[in-house]
């Protein structure tokens, strides 16, 4: 179990996430992603239909 100062200290930096292997495995490109707010959006449209 992490410390509680390693979770928070992490928390202060924005930092960003390098996918290239995840997206090399799977055959997705950054393109295939959108945004937490359009997905979100979208997922309650289709509870919707």
């Amino acid at each position: 179990m992490l410390p509680k100062t390693v979770l928070l200290y992490d928390r202060l930096f924005d930092g960003k996430i390098d996918n290239r292997k995840i997206l090399a495995v799977t055959g997705l490109t950054e393109r295939d992603f959108v945004s937490i707010e359009d997905g979100i959006r979208r997922e309650l449209q289709n509870l919707d239909e």
